[in-house]
């Protein structure tokens, strides 16, 4: 378990496969063997493993939470909901309660789907805050967070409140204290003041490895504070995907303390480190700065917005975004229609030190000759072009290279009417990270397309008289879906594919092309 919750999922697979050969019906070592299984992409084997567990032990609580996030993560909702109710009745004081009402759909079925996942989302907050059974403690069952809100659109200010509220009303010990926090700044302050020692400055986030996004709209600011008044701490949480940390990030900090996926571990190596400022990368992308969000680890805490949501929480002092990310006039906003709970900083235009891929390029070969190559396109390899698509001469490639689950159902309409302009007018997006998640998204612009069609053919007065490029099959035909890339070779993908790059609303450019 212990290496596990350090990331290294290979070596906790060995350790669980010996302890099996001698008891292959202990039920606690399958359960935590099928999670390292999941944990390790290898789902096929770790669903049959927590699936024994569960013929042996059908009330196990931790079994039918890791099959729940198997079935959240692959977007079979229904019978994640089902493996929580078990969960629920089986151990009826238990966090599930609370993860179950965290559960919404990665890709939506069409807008009325997803707000009726937000409503009961809200609903079953709700009912938490009149639950009148004892606190619970804290443990890897809530092991999911509320990621997929945001990308619907609203103002989800409320929501989020509720979820802190959900948090504090039934979650005891969730706001921790450092211990060298106190609530009198002035003594902390005088000394900066002075110049009697630097301030410590903490970023934290599981996604500072090399190409992944949030370090990298980071990794400058980490390596140009200045150094006369700052002393720059990495705060890594552990990834179970091999990554090293950026070596931009590693080569440019202080110090380097990797925190584990244990958070009462990760808690005290925070609290250890006395700093004074902590900055979150992200508060909502994973459970661990999503839960460490809640306590007070450093006298001054902000939230960055890789995540562009409000934390909501109590604990979050400042939320740094910028002028181009946020309204013109979002200072005259009245303050119970704010987005944001936090005192929001706004830097100038984006907010971010971004290098160029060029220079990423270079800085990873520099740093690790051997892991630069990992990354180089295989030789034998075919990137997506248009030559490879089999486009006609002429074509206009409008390329939208976003997740499934940042694409808005409104925005579908948007992509039908494009292809329909023109018999050279060509969308090209890409798949999901889970099968289901495409399929979805895809019979959803099926959907969208089908419904600019009659339009056409009535506005036309009939099928017979609409153009050979406004037919329902090329309308279709000029919508191409096509495989999800690695971050390294995008520039590749982006040069043999696009003329024009699309950004969706309600996030549009602001916040994707930085992505």
């Amino acid at each position: 378990m212990l290496l596990q919750v350090l990331g290294r999922v290979d070596a906790s697979l060995a350790c669980y496969e010996g302890v099996l050969e001698a008891s292959w019906d202990s039920v606690g070592v399958l359960n935590n063997y099928g999670s390292s299984l999941l944990l390790g992409g290898r789902e096929r084997e770790g669903t049959a493993i927590l699936g024994r567990v569960l013929s042996l032990a059908p009330d196990m609580l931790h079994a039918l939470v890791n099959m729940a996030g198997h079935y959240q993560d692959e977007g079979l909702m229904d019978l994640a909901d089902t493996m929580l109710s078990r969960a629920m009745v089986a151990v009826p004081q238990s966090n599930v309660r609370v993860r179950r009402a965290l559960i919404t759909s990665p890709t939506c079925r069409d807008w009325v789907h997803m707000v009726s996942d937000r409503l009961r989302m809200e609903a079953r907050l709700r009912g938490l805050l009149t639950d009148t059974g004892p606190q619970l403690v804290q443990d890897s069952s809530l092991d999911r967070v509320p990621f997929y809100p945001v990308y619907n659109g609203f103002n989800d200010r409320v929501i989020m409140e509720l979820v802190g509220a959900a948090y504090r009303y039934r979650l005891e010990g969730i706001m921790a204290v450092a211990p060298h926090v106190t609530p009198d700044l002035e003594p902390l302050l005088l000394g900066l003041a002075a110049g009697r020692r630097k301030t410590r400055v903490a970023f934290i986030s599981r996604y500072f490895g090399v190409y992944e996004p949030h370090g990298m709209l980071l990794d400058g600011i980490m390596a140009y504070l200045p150094r006369d008044q700052f002393y720059v701490i990495a705060m890594p949480i552990v990834g179970s995907d091999g990554k090293p940390l950026s070596y931009v990030i590693r080569d440019s900090v202080d110090e380097v303390v990797q925190l584990s996926l244990g958070h009462d571990h990760a808690l005290a190596m925070v609290e250890r480190s006395k700093v004074d400022v902590v900055i979150f990368a992200d508060t909502l992308s994973e459970p661990m700065t999503h839960f460490l969000a809640q306590s007070r680890l450093a006298p001054v805490q902000m939230a960055f917005w890789g995540n562009p949501i409000t934390s909501a929480s109590s604990q979050i002092d400042f939320f740094v975004s910028a002028d181009a990310m946020e309204h013109p006039y979002r200072t005259r906003i009245p303050d119970g229609h704010d987005p944001y709970s936090e005192q929001v900083v706004l830097l100038g235009g984006q907010g971010i030190w971004y290098f160029s891929a060029a220079s990423v390029r270079a800085s990873v070969m520099a740093a690790d000759p051997a892991f630069a190559a990992l990354l180089l396109v295989p030789p034998d390899t075919k990137l997506v072009t248009k030559e490879t698509l089999d486009l006609p001469e002429g074509a206009v490639v409008f390329f939208c290279p976003q997740s499934v689950f940042k694409m808005h159902p409104h925005y579908d309409e948007v992509l039908a009417e494009i292809v329909a302009l023109s018999p050279l007018a060509y969308v090209v997006v890409t798949q999901g990270r889970r099968k289901l998640w495409s399929d979805t998204y895809h019979r959803r612009l099926r959907n969208a397309v089908n419904r600019r069609f009659v339009v056409l053919r009535d506005s036309a007065g009939g099928e017979e008289h609409l153009a050979p490029h406004q037919t329902r099959a090329a309308l279709l035909d000029r919508l191409i879906s096509i495989p999800r890339t690695y971050a390294q070779f995008f520039d590749e993908l982006l040069q043999g594919v696009a003329d024009v790059m699309l950004h969706p609303f309600p996030f549009d450019g602001r916040y994707y092309v930085v992505g």
